[in-house]
């Protein structure tokens, strides 16, 4: 692959990155959650009990925007921290009752949006592109290539 077809992969990303955000941002604010509450929620549906650190770990991103996300998530009344069961000092994400009547309205909304950008594209594809990406996205830690730079 030419330097020139990696740079319209890139744009593509971006692009595809970009509109995704913009999407799901004006999806949260319909029911009054930031794009970065939206983003944590989601994946406490799949991840139910995880504890925070686990959290930023398996998502990428910064501890201090966790701790943010899941504070906000917190006082407004969506989650809740429990500790856990084998060491007090860790606490665990738990959905409220508020927290999981939101899920339809959210995995709806990816559904949508998934449907949208895949429009046209054979499931066969639409599966083995996501299991590579899904793949990829646990190396996907910029900073080892800053490294490099």
């Amino acid at each position: 692959m030419d330097i020139i077809e990696t740079l319209e992969i890139a744009i593509s990303f971006g692009i595809v990155n970009r509109q995704s955000q913009e999407y799901f941002t004006k999806a949260a604010a319909s029911i009054d959650l930031t794009f970065s509450e939206w983003f944590f929620l989601s994946n406490l549906y799949a991840h139910e009990g995880i504890n925070q650190e686990d959290l930023s770990n398996f998502l990428l991103v910064d501890r201090a925007a966790t701790a943010r996300s899941v504070k906000t998530l917190e006082e407004k009344g969506l989650i809740a921290r429990r500790p856990d069961e084998s060491d007090k000092r860790v606490k665990r994400l738990y959905l409220t009752e508020k927290g999981k009547s939101y899920k339809l309205f959210i995995l709806s909304a990816v559904k949508r949006w998934v449907e949208y950008v895949t429009l046209g594209i054979d499931e066969a594809t639409i599966v083995e592109s996501f299991k590579s990406l899904t793949q990829q996205a646990g190396r996907a830690d910029f900073s080892k290539l800053l490294k490099e730079i």
